[in-house]
């Protein structure tokens, strides 16, 4: 192991060691993470304790208890995604290092979210494939593995993609591609988070409709823990600055990711087009 003292006295690291910073609980994290993820697991709560229990619902029955909730479910959800795919593709590119090759980083990722997304798919297909709709929660159990299934799609389709159009690029034209299409590069990890995130629902209704409704709330408990403490992981390792990058360059790089979004919005009205050159 590396001892710190040394690491002081090398001009290629930083002086100040912050490993004691890991040691510090930060509430406001915890505070975040539990109301960001409290609505998927009431979304189960309130699925299985209010939706009626009829073997044969009428066609009234299922717009109303399923079809309308769960368009609006959707509708929430992809908003959400939108601005979480905003976040993670900044974040590739604020804190990266100009020697790290960019278009080998996101070959990597990109290969590696393919295949996580596509193994979630295959359980997730199988779990649906497994049930029938015949009762109104059974209906919903489905529908939210419609949804599990239709982010993994997209998730891998898009990694996939990415991979092809990145590889044959060299790394200057690679960084400008990345840089110009950001969105596509986070937001496979976005749809993959869904993905889970899906699953973990259908398994509480699950739960819910098989085990009984302690059984259900205790388990929607336990997966309130797990979601917060990957929403406080993520947090951390957002917020984590790069000592090696000077703070000119960070802002360089918001200035850049702002007015590529710009242009996608086109809050200027205009066309834009944006140079991105790495640092030698």
């Amino acid at each position: 192991m590396a001892n710190v003292d040394s690491l002081k006295e090398d001009p290629e690291v930083p002086t100040k060691v912050t490993i004691g910073e890991q040691a510090k609980v930060k509430a406001s994290y915890w505070v975040y993470g539990g109301l960001f993820t409290a609505p998927v697991v009431s979304a189960a709560a309130f699925i299985s304790l209010f939706t009626p229990d009829d073997e044969n619902p009428s066609e009234s029955q299922v717009w109303m208890h399923v079809g309308v909730p769960f368009v609006i479910l959707f509708i929430v959800q992809l908003f959400s995604l939108s601005s979480l795919s905003n976040a993670f593709g900044m974040d590739i590119i604020q804190e990266r290092n100009e020697c790290v090759s960019l278009k080998t980083s996101m070959k990597t990722t990109l290969s590696n979210l393919a295949l996580v997304s596509a193994l979630l798919l295959g359980t997730v297909l199988g779990m649906l494939q497994s049930r029938s709709g015949d009762t109104l929660e059974a209906k919903w159990y489905g529908l939210i593995l419609v949804m599990s299934v239709c982010f993994n799609l997209i998730a891998v389709i898009e990694a996939v993609l990415g991979t092809l159009y990145i590889d044959p690029l060299s790394e200057i034209a690679a960084t400008q591609f990345v840089y110009e299409n950001l969105i596509y590069f986070g937001e496979p990890i976005t749809m993959t988070i869904a993905g889970f995130l899906n699953f973990a629902l259908a398994t509480l209704l699950f739960v819910f409709d098989n085990y009984g409704n302690e059984a259900g709330i205790l388990a929607s408990c336990l997966f309130w823990f797990v979601a917060m403490r990957l929403a406080v992981t993520y947090q951390t390792l957002s917020s984590w600055s790069n000592p090696f990058v000077t703070a000119a360059e960070r802002e360089d790089r918001r200035v850049i990711f702002q007015a590529i979004m710009g242009a996608y919005t086109g809050s200027s009205g205009q066309s834009t087009s944006v140079q991105v050159v790495p640092s030698t």
